[in-house]
């Protein structure tokens, strides 16, 4: 391929929904709190995903890699979920989980930063970028923080696991109502 640039995201859309479907499908296999609570995270996730490659003028090979970063540290989450699940009271394995998540929105935020760099957004659609990005930087501050704070309190860095998803929750339920 001579060219550097590749007009449609369909293929990427494909490869990354069905790299989710799967890691969502091995969280569902297992369903206590620790797997539904990834499983609400991860489709937060999705739906965050699909949202903004529906936005993307045209694929690059820096958005494939940068997709491919995010679907790989995605696709950690089941297993550190599942260390997790076997011991919710040790430190070390809630800081584990607490890496994965933060690896898998920073990951995500690299995307973000990418479509937004890479496509000329104006108006509201500039606006909406901006505003998903300040939310992806506020998810990735908590999942990060959730990391040393694991060592101290399992329960608070627990606690702070939930807070990104009802916090994506209430945007979407806020988004909804202006749709």
């Amino acid at each position: 391929m001579a060219r550097a640039e590749i007009t449609s995201t369909a293929r990427i859309e494909a490869f990354s929904d069905a790299v989710i479907a799967i890691v969502i499908t091995i969280m569902v296999l297992e369903f206590r709190l620790p797997y539904a609570l990834s499983f609400v995270i991860l489709t937060n996730l999705w739906i965050s995903h699909h949202a903004l490659l529906h936005s993307v003028q045209r694929a690059t090979p820096v958005l494939m890699w940068m997709n491919c970063n995010l679907l790989f540290w995605m696709s950690l989450v089941p297993f550190a979920t599942m260390v997790f699940g076997e011991s919710p009271l040790t430190h070390s394995a809630v800081a584990l989980y607490g890496s994965s998540l933060a690896m898998t929105s920073l990951s995500f935020t690299s995307l973000r930063w990418v479509v937004i760099k890479q496509n000329k957004f104006q108006g509201d659609a500039l606006r909406a970028q901006r505003d998903g990005f300040r939310r992806s930087l506020i998810a990735n501050a908590i999942y990060v923080v959730s990391v040393p704070v694991a060592l101290f309190s399992v329960y608070v860095a627990f606690a702070l696991f939930i807070v990104s998803p009802i916090m994506f929750g209430v945007w979407y339920m806020r988004l909804s109502k202006r749709v």
